[in-house]
């Protein structure tokens, strides 16, 4: 009877962590049509809201409806001008007299 009872419990629980994970997915859905690039910076956001949420919950519960960050387009630095320019004041000569 005792084995029944701690199955009973077991099965209690798991239902109201169930209302609260859909509390946090509605969260995390919400912040992630605001910003679609955040993955791993989700756990910071919903502080923010604050809701402490465990790392690894926030990424089973991203993972979980298929939430992917959008990776953005990476900038080329090609050809970019230095932003301070120095004097040449040695003109080259490294010799010292």
């Amino acid at each position: 009877m005792t084995k029944g009872y701690y199955k009973w419990k077991a099965t209690e629980k798991v239902g109201k962590s169930r209302g609260i994970d859909a509390d946090l997915k509605e969260h995390i859905l919400a912040i992630h049509r605001i910003r679609p690039y955040y993955d791993i910076r989700m756990r910071t956001a919903l502080r923010k809201k604050g809701l402490y949420v465990n790392s690894k919950k926030v990424r089973n519960l991203i993972h979980e409806p298929g939430i992917r960050s959008v990776i953005r387009k990476k900038r080329s630095f090609d050809g970019r001008t230095p932003f301070v320019l120095f004097d040449n004041v040695l003109n080259r000569q490294f010799m010292a007299d």
